[in-house]
Formats: structure tokens, C-alpha cells, sequence
């Protein structure tokens, strides 16, 4: 179980978008939002995917407002990324 959440600072301009890449390359999960309000923007996404040895995943923001645009951090909110492991280890 892989599993993110993130907040944009406010701006009511253009997307957001948060994915998880799975070795730099892959998009195993997405999840984008049209900004409709000037407020933050807190986004969470989750996904399951059997990892192979040697697989990485990362977490990849992205935002088009037009200017810079902080992640905003806040401790054990934003911005937060982990995986767990649910399943049997191999012996």
C-alpha cells in the first residue's frame, strides 16, 4: 500500500496534480484537481501495486498557476509520503 497527501498553498489558478512514479518512469497512480476557489488545496492519493526487487517509487507534484506555488508543510499532514508492505515475505 503506497499512499501520499500533500497541500497547495492557496491560488485559484490552473491544476494540481500528485503521482506516484514507480521507477522513474511509470505512473501507477494520479490524481489532479481544477483549482475553482482560493483556498488550499489538500490532495491525498493511494494506490496498491506488487513491487518487484529493486523497484522504487517516488512522489511527484505538479501545479500551473502560473507562478511559484509552495507545498505547503505541516507536520504529519503535508507533505507526507510512505508505503506499507501487506503481504507474505519471501523466504
Amino acid at each position: 500500500h503506497i499512499y501520499a497527501s500533500v497541500a497547495f498553498a492557496s491560488n485559484a489558478t490552473g491544476y494540481r496534480y500528485i503521482n506516484i512514479r514507480l521507477n522513474g518512469s511509470t505512473m501507477i497512480a494520479t490524481l489532479g484537481h481544477t483549482e475553482v476557489a482560493a483556498s488550499n488545496e489538500n490532495m491525498s492519493i493511494s494506490t496498491e501495486y506488487s513491487l518487484a526487487v529493486n523497484d522504487y517509487v517516488e512522489l511527484v507534484v505538479y501545479q500551473n498557476s502560473g507562478g511559484a506555488l509552495n507545498v505547503i508543510a505541516t507536520p504529519n499532514s503535508s507533505p507526507e509520503f510512505g508505503m506499507t508492505f501487506q503481504g507474505k515475505a519471501s523466504t
